[in-house]
């Protein structure tokens, strides 16, 4: 079969290659040749010409980002001593890892671009992730580009949960769950694998071993650092070493990190991690600024891009003894509803906030509960004064739905919510900006609540078998009571 021969090109005349600048990764596979032939600067000119950003204005890719691109879509130059590389892709897996908020998901978007119109005749394109709900961060992108451009709507047919489809009926976009399961057996040509910290290896393996068949399939996996649990990130890693070392064909991998030790103040090292500070898209006082004060995990982890140990529990004790104290009396609260599993138990905490202090208490423990005795416990607490209740959508919906049509303001939290509240109960106790009554109940379930990682964040649940229903409770109440508008007093003429 004969493979067509890209020849070398440029973007707008210009030639970017990773040498040294000081938004190139720390470590990468280098090229093959210095004027490598890439499918990349055709690409660069495709999404900056037609791909359409939710404010409307085109996308304008940092030079970084250029440079990834031409680096990562590199094929093999037409005198390549192996004639039945000459043409082909060079890699069939990539990894690509950085700190968070550094436009991961734009680049996930601008690949599916490249492989639904540049890739192969007839694409089968898979966004993958833990979730479908996650790997869709990088899908709605590429939709909402799609709808708003007509070039593109002219090529491709968007079709929400149902893919995105050539209009000539020769390609697909759509999304899978990260289960080796749900990918056997499907002519895949390109993965988007985002959260390879959460990845099972079989997944990798799966869409890899399934993908033989295609001659440039092709497998990209964008992430941040993992922790020691990341099976799959840690042994992709160690391939990326010997691929740099020459050691292993067709695997390339490009890592922005801190160097090991660093802080949030070792010069250079946020530079290091996130190449969009580097190249000067995000002012670096606006990444510290918004990173003081972070749980030094997540500092390592999310910001400067190491791998940490693995965390077994969200927030020290002695912190927590220390946050007791009088509880004064407030009339706007907001009760917090959370529950067990299995609906053993629910608590309900009274939080408000006074003076920029938060101030919170259990007020309700109930055994056994169902639905409409929360509901008539809520009733009598709104009977008490002005109330807002909050709850996590993934156990208590249903209530939160019934008190809504029964007129009380009520917040329901996403998963991504519940991973903002646990980042907020976290800053407001270490930052001793709250005060807790003290409550026996929330003592013993503290010490066995955990934080579990989800995608880029995390949130806090429970241990085994221990409850966290007063821990998760006292969580939601101090994120609502924070970030939610104060009432006003209005006064009409």
């Amino acid at each position: 079969m004969s493979v067509a021969v890209v020849e070398p090109s440029t973007v707008e005349g210009e030639v970017l290659v990773f040498n040294g600048q000081e938004w190139a990764p720390v470590r990468f596979t280098q090229p093959l040749r210095p004027d490598f032939v890439t499918d990349g600067d055709r690409l660069i000119r495709l999404v900056e010409r037609h791909y359409h950003l939710p404010d409307g204005r085109l996308l304008v890719l940092d030079d970084w980002q250029k440079t990834l691109i031409r680096h990562l879509l590199e094929r093999y130059p037409a005198d390549w001593p192996d004639v039945t590389l000459r043409g082909r892709l060079r890699y069939r897996q990539v990894v690509v890892s950085m700190g968070r908020q550094n436009g991961k998901s734009i680049l996930g978007a601008v690949f599916a671009v490249w492989g639904l119109l540049q890739h192969v005749l007839a694409p089968m394109v898979v966004g993958t992730a833990r979730s479908v709900e996650q790997a869709n961060t990088i899908y709605a992108r590429v939709e909402f580009a799609v709808r708003h451009d007509p070039k593109l709507m002219a090529r491709l047919k968007p079709s929400g949960t149902r893919g995105i489809r050539r209009r000539d009926g020769s390609g697909l976009y759509l999304l899978k769950p990260s289960l080796d399961e749900g990918l056997q057996s499907v002519p895949i040509t390109l993965v988007l694998a985002d959260e390879l910290h959460l990845t099972k290896p079989a997944m990798w393996d799966s869409v890899v071993t399934g993908q033989r068949a295609q001659p440039d399939a092709l497998v990209i996996g964008i992430t941040t650092a993992g922790d020691s649990a990341s099976v799959l990130l840690k042994r992709l890693y160690e391939q990326g070493e010997e691929a740099i070392a020459g050691g292993r064909e067709r695997f390339g991998i490009f890592v922005w990190e801190a160097p090991e030790g660093s802080t949030l103040d070792t010069p250079g090292a946020i530079e290091a991690a996130n190449p969009a500070v580097a190249c000067g898209r995000i002012p670096l006082a606006q990444v510290l600024n918004d990173e003081r004060g972070k749980p030094e995990p997540d500092i390592q982890r999310y910001t400067l891009n190491r791998f940490v140990a693995a965390s077994t529990t969200w927030l020290p004790m002695p912190t927590w003894r220390q946050r007791a104290g009088q509880i004064p009396t407030a009339d706007d609260q907001v009760y917090a509803i959370a529950r067990t599993g299995g609906w053993e138990n629910a608590t309900i905490t009274a939080t408000a906030k006074l003076d920029g202090r938060l101030y919170t208490q259990t007020v309700a423990s109930i055994v056994r509960p169902d639905r409409d005795q929360l509901l008539a416990v809520c009733a009598y607490l709104a009977s008490l004064g002005p109330a807002t209740f909050a709850m996590d959508s993934a156990g208590m919906s249903s209530v939160g739905k019934a008190l809504r049509d029964a007129g009380y303001d009520v917040w329901i939290l996403t998963q991504n919510e519940m991973c903002q509240a646990s980042a907020t109960a976290w800053r407001v106790i270490t930052q001793n900006a709250m005060t807790h009554a003290g409550d026996q109940l929330l003592a013993q379930q503290m010490p066995h609540a955990r934080r579990i990682n989800t995608g880029e964040s995390w949130r806090v649940t429970g241990r085994g078998t221990h409850d966290a229903d007063a821990v998760l409770s006292t969580v939601i109440g101090l994120h609502v009571a924070d970030v939610k508008p104060a009432k006003t007093l209005q006064l009409f003429a």
